[in-house]
């Protein structure tokens, strides 16, 4: 696994700040309950430095901080670690397409599809197995 980007910082630029952390209400077998949404951009910091972390502790958080967090710190302004584009490799026709003949199960469902007053037929081998013939 490589880190591309371990800080993240409270919102996103395409949301507002009253939408960035939202308490939501739910209900649950009976019971109402409080849970929280909320949204995080990764910064284009690919290194938090042990000197950082200590400043921080040390109540200076701004002393060897990343230019990314600073400058979303002092301007509020992301600097959003973006994906790499490149070429997707995608497989080659002939290993996108089935090569067996479909399973009557598959045959049935597109009879269905096809005549909704179609009967549902019933498949040897129940739900757990069935026909994969």
């Amino acid at each position: 696994m490589i880190s591309r980007g371990l800080l993240a910082v409270p919102g996103a630029r395409e949301v507002s700040i009253a939408d960035d952390s939202v308490a939501i209400w739910r209900t649950a077998g009976g019971e109402r309950f409080e849970n929280y949404r909320a949204i995080f951009t990764i910064l284009d910091a690919p290194v938090a430095s042990r000197s950082w972390i200590d400043a921080i502790l040390a109540g200076n958080p701004e002393s060897g901080a990343p230019a990314p967090w600073l400058k979303w710190r002092q301007t509020g302004l992301y600097t959003p670690l973006k994906a790499r584009l490149g070429k997707i490799r995608s497989r080659e026709s002939s290993r996108r397409s089935p090569t067996a003949a479909p399973s009557s199960r598959l045959r049935a469902v597109t009879r269905i599809s096809a005549d909704p007053t179609t009967e549902i037929p019933q498949v040897s081998g129940g739900s757990t197995g069935g026909d994969r013939s």
